[in-house]
Formats: structure tokens, C-alpha cells, sequence
């Protein structure tokens, strides 16, 4: 019988990862975390200088789900690592350690699962939280998360599984889930923003200084338009194009709805004075390495 193995790559991930166990560990029948730092500072050989493989270690297992493994390396070879636990027919199920589903989604999700014989790999939608639990970004974006295992297959890039013949699975049968059906929330803009851009690549830091920051409901037109001159798309976000700060109104996931960022407002913290602590490695080194590796970044977006 084809088991769920979900993949959950951590790295200075305290503030998240053990409520994102929680969140999966009904759901999944395999979790494999692959600790250790991905990006470029891979060649330090970073390891997690937090609480993430403490939390790992001590989450409740009675079922023997988890493994643990540790990993310097380009995040599709940690995904690679993660296949090894893997047999054809299986589900590949990418969890970031900040994205949550509510149960009864994953109850959907698994009906789909069990029922569909001919999808290869599955986009769910997303709600991105912004700045606190109480605004994001909301709309048609969606994401690869789930990939049906075949013979051989492996990662070539982040979320891209490539088969035998050496397809990629967009090229074969993907399908978009209803968000009315199952929604990923991620709760990516609340905490450790500027580490994240930094050690990502995937932003800059005058977008983190002169955007993000700056961002207030009553501003939001003057924010989007200076995002476009730094970015080169309107709206909030680095690369997606037309995302727009909306409230959310609905009930957050079982697993998140007692974690402590649940008060904070970055927002009013910043009009205080709140400095975000940079990432540890900020010296001219680590920010040529960042600009390399966004560069890269936004090439292959564009394949």
C-alpha cells in the first residue's frame, strides 16, 4: 500500500518546527527532517545553531515516524535524500516547516490521494501571512507539493521531480486542488524576515528596508508602487506579480492557533523601532554569495 512520506527541510527552524510536526504527524505515515543549512552557506557547513534538532529529537513518537538526518547540500539533494525513504507509488508530500493545513484538509487531501490514479503531481493554494496572524496575501497562487513516486525518479531542482526518461513532471499530469477544498498557510512574513531574504537570496535587503518596513494599511498604493521600482512587479511581493496586503478572516490551523507569534504585529513594532536581527553571516562574503545565488534564482524562475 502507497504510503505518505512527507519532507520537511529545517534550519534555524525553533520557532516553527515543532508545531509543524504536530500539525502533519496524523497525517503522515513516514516524516524524514533533513537538518542543515542549503543555500549558498552550505559551504560552511552550517548546522542549526537553535533549538531545531532538540525539538526534533523530543517530539512525542509513539508511532516511529520520524527520522532524522543531517545534510550540508543544494536543497534538491536534500529532497534526494528524503526519496531513499521512499518506494514507487508512494507520495512525496514537501512540508516547509512554516506551512499548516487544517485537518479536515488533510482528511480531503488524503481521499484524493487514495482515489486518483492518474495525477503525477498535485498544486495546492496558499495564504501568506504578512507581518501577523491577521493579514497576508491572498489569491490563485498555488504551489507543487505533492508528487506521486516512480521508478528512478529524482529532484533535478527545489520542486522539480524529474522522471526516469528525464521528463519533468510538469510535462506530465499535474492538477491544481480547489482551494475551497485544502489550503497551504504559510506563515512566512512574521518572523525572521530579514534572515530569510538574506540567507534565500530570494530578496533584497532595500526591498526588506524600504517595503517591507514601511508597509501600513493606509500606505499600501505608495508601498506597491516603490515595490515595482525596486522589484519590477507591483504589489508586496518579490516575485509574484499583483499581491496585494488583504485581511484574513478565517480560522487558522489546529496546530497554530496556541503559538506565540499568534499577538505579534511587526507592523506596530516596527513604527517602535524594532530592528529584525540579520543573518549571522553579514559580512561581504555572505552578501556576494546572496547576490549570486538570486541572480541564479531568478534565471532559472524563468526557464
Amino acid at each position: 500500500m502507497s504510503k505518505i512520506v512527507v519532507s520537511i527541510l529545517a534550519y534555524n527552524s525553533e520557532m516553527f518546527i515543532g508545531y509543524c510536526l504536530k500539525g502533519i504527524y496524523g497525517f503522515a505515515d513516514r516524516i524524514v527532517v533533513v537538518e542543515g543549512a542549503y543555500g549558498l552557506q552550505r559551504a560552511f557547513g552550517k548546522r542549526s545553531a537553535d533549538r531545531t534538532v532538540e525539538i526534533v529529537k523530543n517530539f512525542p513518537d509513539p508511532e516511529k515516524k520520524i527520522v532524522l538526518i543531517h545534510k550540508n547540500g543544494k536543497e534538491h539533494e536534500h529532497r534526494n535524500e528524503v526519496l531513499k525513504y521512499c518506494e514507487p507509488g508512494d507520495w512525496f508530500f514537501t512540508v516547509h516547516t512554516d506551512e499548516f493545513y487544517k485537518k479536515k484538509d488533510l482528511e480531503y487531501l488524503r481521499h484524493v490521494l487514495e482515489t486518483d490514479n492518474e495525477t503525477d503531481v498535485f498544486e495546492i493554494p496558499w495564504f501568506e501571512f504578512y507581518y501577523n496572524f491577521r493579514m497576508g496575501i491572498d489569491g490563485t497562487y498555488s504551489s507543487a507539493r505533492i508528487y506521486r513516486i516512480r521508478k528512478s525518479c529524482r529532484f533535478i531542482r527545489k520542486d522539480q521531480l524529474a522522471a526516469s526518461d528525464g521528463r519533468r513532471y510538469y510535462e506530465m499530469n499535474f492538477k491544481r486542488l480547489d482551494r475551497k477544498n485544502i489550503l497551504m498557510f504559510h506563515y512566512a512574513y512574521i518572523c525572521n524576515v530579514r534572515k530569510k531574504i538574506e540567507y534565500y537570496g530570494k530578496g533584497r535587503v532595500r526591498w526588506y528596508e524600504e517595503v517591507f518596513k514601511k508597509f501600513t494599511p493606509e500606505n499600501a498604493k505608495e508601498i506597491y508602487e516603490k515595490n515595482r521600482e525596486i522589484t519590477g512587479t507591483y504589489g508586496i511581493h518579490t516575485e509574484e506579480e499583483n499581491a496585494f496586503i488583504t485581511e484574513f478572516r478565517g480560522e487558522h490551523p489546529e496546530a497554530m492557533r496556541d503559538h506565540p507569534l499568534r499577538d505579534r504585529d511587526l507592523i506596530e513594532e516596527f513604527k517602535k523601532g524594532y530592528v529584525e536581527p540579520g543573518y549571522e553571516f553579514g559580512g561581504p562574503l555572505d552578501r556576494l554569495l546572496t547576490w549570486i545565488r538570486y541572480q541564479y534564482y531568478r534565471r532559472v524562475r524563468n526557464d
